[in-house]
């Protein structure tokens, strides 16, 4: 190979594998903004879904079969993958899903502070999808009121799945207070 000349080897041959997809819309306590969703793939790495082999780590490219050949779809670092886990790939944003978030209260007070925030979803493309709010909280929080069901996560994050119709938006509304000394 010549400078600056690479070449790219396949290392598995290709198969055929099931997926699921998720649109993920990433906040942040104060954050206000208003962009398009991730997608997210996750594969099973089983033998059920033609795999059980172990993935490793490195780039991997996404393509979707057309009726004018193969469309890349997007490209993403993935970890290493051993038999029986989930690979989770990112491959961009949708241009069709958008998310719009707002915080629509906030106060703070000498040792605790309180934030009402609204999310609104708006899916126009003309499949179901699946959702996944993830809201990141610094600190001791509490969840005070939420217009939909979350799984706490980890210490400082939640998550709200849900499904969203084609052509259909959807609003979510919390409320989170923190306290110090």
């Amino acid at each position: 190979l010549g400078k600056n000349e690479h070449i790219t080897v396949r290392l598995y041959a290709p198969k055929l594998i099931d997926y699921s997809k998720t649109y993920v819309f990433k906040n942040a306590e104060r954050g206000q903004k208003e962009e398009p969703l991730e997608i997210e793939y996750q594969v099973k790495n089983t033998i059920d879904n033609n795999l059980n082999i172990p993935l490793p780590q490195g780039r991997i490219e996404l393509y979707q079969s057309t009726e004018n050949g193969l469309e890349f779809t997007g490209e993403d670092q993935v970890k290493q993958t051993p038999k029986g886990e989930t690979a989770i790939i990112t491959a961009g944003r949708s241009f069709d899903v958008i998310g719009k978030r707002k915080v629509l209260n906030f106060e703070r007070q000498r040792k605790s502070e309180e934030a009402s925030i609204e999310v609104l979803i708006t899916n126009t493309r003309d499949e179901e999808i699946t959702v996944r709010l993830e809201e990141q909280i610094r600190g001791d929080w509490v969840i005070k009121e939420a217009s939909d069901n979350y799984i706490k996560r980890d210490a400082t994050t939640i998550h709200i799945p849900f499904s969203l119709n084609a052509g259909d938006k959807k609003t979510i509304t919390y409320t989170y207070r923190k306290e110090w000394n």
